[in-house]
């Protein structure tokens, strides 16, 4: 995480590169695969808190504006693709204590901190939390959802102006 001001100009293209073309490449290929194929589908994007209005944290202006595209990507794609009975959405997920911000501050520290930083007094389990959400985002019982983003964050993204103080 840098400061946008401070922020190369290479480093910039190498982040919208690898956050948001990615996300794009990756659409088009599986997106035309099921069209091609009269097949439908699902596709899931997993975003973060950090792309969406509720995510503010600082130095993270590149990242997060890559994260919030592949949002805006999310609904445009489920407009265009709906059609041929494809479905997209994205899942924003909280902070784990393997992200950055909770590592900056020390792994105790913020395992101490979270009660503050988290209603559900929790971190994010990765394997647990998010693996539910995909499993319903690609089953029949999401069938009338697209253009979606879940948040998957125990409530991080309400509580999150606070956070930073906390920590």
């Amino acid at each position: 995480m840098q400061n946008h001001l401070q922020l190369p100009e290479d480093e910039f293209k190498k982040i919208v590169k690898i956050n948001f073309m990615s996300a794009w490449y990756l659409l088009k290929a599986v997106a035309r695969r099921m069209r091609d194929h009269k097949s439908g589908g699902s596709i899931v994007f997993l975003t973060s808190i950090i792309g969406a209005e509720r995510g503010v944290y600082q130095g993270a202006a590149a990242y997060g504006s890559c994260l919030a595209g592949v949002q805006q990507l999310v609904r445009l794609s489920a407009l265009e693709s709906g059609k041929y009975q494809i479905r997209v959405n994205a899942i924003a997920r909280g902070l784990h204590l393997d992200d950055e911000y909770p590592l900056s501050v020390g792994k105790e520290r913020a395992k101490k901190l979270v009660h503050d930083a988290n209603p559900l007094n929790r971190w994010l389990d990765v394997k647990i939390d998010l693996t539910s959400t995909v499993i319903y985002l690609i089953s029949d019982g999401s069938r009338f959802m697209t253009g979606t983003t879940i948040f998957v964050d125990g409530a991080q993204s309400i509580v999150r102006p606070r956070l930073r103080s906390y920590m």
